[in-house]
């Protein structure tokens, strides 16, 4: 479990947008970027996956719905899921 101790204002890497906790997450688990996926629900969340150098996924639950119509307006595409059983489903299907 990755978690970012820091307020919003004390400008620390690991807050979303920026990526340092992805990076960290990647790096500890010995995963090539090029190989990991990270599922959010927000706009900030796509934004660290980019910054990161792994996939974003987008799901529609929590802020997923508004993120979805938001990412579109600025022309992000990307996988976008339901929530996070339907994105699970779709990894392991045969």
């Amino acid at each position: 479990v990755f978690y970012c101790p820091h307020a919003p204002d004390e400008g620390c890497n690991c807050r979303k947008p920026l990526p340092g906790l992805l990076t960290a997450a990647v790096s500890a688990a010995g995963i090539d970027t090029s190989e990991t996926l990270f599922a959010g629900d927000d706009v900030k969340d796509v934004e660290a996956a980019k910054a990161a150098g792994v996939a974003p996924v987008l799901l529609r639950t929590g802020k997923g719905s508004r993120a979805e119509a938001q990412l579109r307006n600025r022309g992000f595409t990307l996988p976008i899921y339901d929530n996070l059983l339907h994105f699970a489903r779709e990894l392991i299907k045969p």
